[in-house]
């Protein structure tokens, strides 16, 4: 899928996921948080302070408020290669991270 596809379907894509995701009884929401959850299980296993995080292809942004509960006072970082889908993001989580294009 080229950018301009992604393009078309990010004012479409919480709809569409909710949709595809139907049969499990669970909404997208659910899903985004306990893939951030058990990452968070992860580093206080491992140990060490985070302070970055890098949300690489953070599409509309689903995970960036779980990443900023499950690790408060990291610097969030969301690219993805579809501007739509970062305007997005940027309006829905205003001031929870910083939102750029990924030209690659």
């Amino acid at each position: 899928m080229d950018v301009a596809e992604f393009d078309k379907f990010a004012d479409e894509y919480h709809n569409l996921h909710q949709e595809n995701i139907r049969i499990t009884g669970e909404n997208p929401e659910y899903f985004a948080e306990y893939k951030i959850r058990d990452l968070s299980r992860v580093e206080q296993i491992v140990g060490g302070e985070v302070k970055n995080i890098l949300d690489f292809g953070t599409g509309v942004g689903s995970s960036i408020p779980f990443l900023a509960q499950y690790f408060p006072g990291t610097s969030l970082f969301g690219t993805d290669v579809s501007e739509n889908s970062l305007t997005i993001a940027r309006k829905r989580f205003p001031g929870l991270g910083e939102f750029s294009l990924f030209d690659g």
